[in-house]
């Protein structure tokens, strides 16, 4: 009687393991992103240069809180978009942007949108994202 407790408390204990983690690991996976998005935009920052290459929306998010860099930021390359579940919308908020190329991107349907809005780009490029006709509905 006293084995099945113990074996049962062990599984009990091993269900919450598994539940704490399936609950944790979206959390884990933000906090990963924005870690790496502030070691990124220090790496930027130290080279000072004007084009980016992006992968990941934090980056951009934590570029905007830099007024100053953000207005030096004159391109920006999309590299490997996924924009079904990428928020590309903190675009906007660099001000001086003129330039963006979208490179190897694949559903690019929320990413067209927030590019449309955006008053002051001269020049859009996407390059192997499919076919125009699904990038340009």
């Amino acid at each position: 009687m006293r084995i099945i407790r113990v074996v049962i408390c062990f599984i009990a204990l091993i269900a919450l393991g598994v539940i704490a983690l399936v609950i944790a690991h979206p959390y884990l996976l933000k906090m990963s992103a924005r870690s790496q998005a502030e070691y990124d935009y220090n790496r930027l920052v130290s080279e000072a240069k004007t084009e980016i290459f992006v992968s990941y929306p934090e980056l951009i998010e934590r570029i905007v809180m830099d007024k100053r860099f953000a207005e030096s930021i004159t391109a920006v390359h999309l590299v490997g978009p996924n924009g079904k579940s990428m928020d590309f919308a903190a675009l906007r908020k660099l001000p001086n942007l003129a330039t963006v190329e979208v490179d190897y991107g694949y559903l690019m349907e929320t990413i067209v949108p927030t590019l449309n809005a955006m008053t002051g780009l001269k020049e859009v490029k996407f390059h192997y994202c499919g076919p125009p006709e699904t990038i340009l509905k």
